[in-house]
């Protein structure tokens, strides 16, 4: 074999080493900043500002889910991990709108206190 060849495959073989380490670092990298997708549970409370007691009946959106709290005030939403806007409301009293990061598969409480309209 020539030398003109031994280099030829040489360089073809450096070539193909640096290209596939190259591939190697892009997938690393890919995965080691995707987030999780996992789920999040976004949960909290609505009170009155003034009094602290519990707004029975009061709803509460997040991005196209609705919930209406109960007796216990209390709203619950199991969510992929991401941003999203916290919007609660009730006759009489001022909506509320916040923003939200759920980044990690964890609970995120809110609690949301609720001045009056008059």
């Amino acid at each position: 074999m020539s030398k003109k060849a031994i280099a030829r495959i040489t360089a073809v073989l450096i070539l193909t080493i640096i290209i596939l380490a190259a591939a190697v670092v892009t997938v690393v990298v890919y995965y080691v900043t995707l987030p999780p997708s996992g789920p999040a549970t976004i949960v909290g409370r609505i009170t009155d500002k003034t009094t602290g007691a519990p707004i029975v009946g009061a709803t509460v959106k997040l991005d196209g889910l609705t919930y209406t709290t109960g007796s216990d005030r209390n709203y619950s939403f199991s969510v992929n991990v991401g941003n999203y806007t916290l919007t609660a409301s009730m006759t009489g009293y001022v909506t509320n709108t916040t923003s939200v990061s759920a980044p990690a598969e964890t609970k995120y409480a809110v609690e949301r206190k609720r001045a009056s309209g008059r």
